[in-house]
């Protein structure tokens, strides 16, 4: 029976990523974050909508989804590569059969599932802002799916960072800067400032 090395390997890194207590704890500390800072926030604003989670600007105390994803991707991804480098095994793995698009790709989807997976588990929200109003179920959706692409995008950032070191938390450090920046520079008050 042929079975795909890319399924085998991102199989092994999954399996890799819950065989880890950190694992947990990023995906509880993850959801206690997103939870509070939005049933905090969301009685200001008077109406059974999302957008206080899903906001782009940058409140210190109130952090919404993408500024979380923007912290927890890169220490979600920091040992992609860096701890294959650190610990030898990405030249053995490197000297079977397979072709090195094959291992970025499975590190990829794996990285991408987990941090899927941590933005799912936010789906109470929506569920219980549907039960106390009439929420727009469309934008909802649109909202979830969008920050679906930018995990994607934080995780490539990720996977990319941890390629340059051996070291995780340089690795971490490397992608939290890249995605702040990219953050920041994504602003509406920053954008208008840049050239044309």
């Amino acid at each position: 029976m042929f079975r795909s090395p890319l399924l085998t390997l991102v199989k092994k890194e999954v399996k890799g990523y819950f065989d880890q207590p950190a694992t947990y704890i990023i995906i509880v500390l993850f959801v206690a974050v997103i939870s509070t800072v939005y049933f905090r926030t969301a009685p200001i604003l008077g109406e059974a909508s999302l957008r206080p989670m899903f906001t782009v600007d940058l409140v210190i105390d109130q952090p919404s989804l993408p500024w979380l994803l923007a912290v927890f991707v890169p220490a979600a991804t920091m040992r992609l590569l860096a701890e294959e480098n650190r610990d030898g095994t990405l030249e053995i793995l490197l000297t079977h059969p397979i072709k090195g698009w094959v291992v970025l790709m499975s590190k990829f989807i794996s990285g991408f599932l987990f941090v899927a997976l941590m933005i799912v588990t936010t789906i109470g929200i929506p569920i219980a802002v549907q039960t106390a109003g009439d929420l727009d179920v469309g934008a909802a959706i649109g909202q979830y799916i969008a920050s679906l692409f930018l995990a994607a995008s934080f995780v490539s950032i990720g996977l990319f960072t941890s390629s340059l070191t051996r070291n995780q938390i340089i690795s971490f450090i490397l992608g939290f800067a890249m995605t702040m920046i990219l953050m920041i520079v994504g602003r509406d008050e920053v954008a208008v400032t840049l050239p044309a």
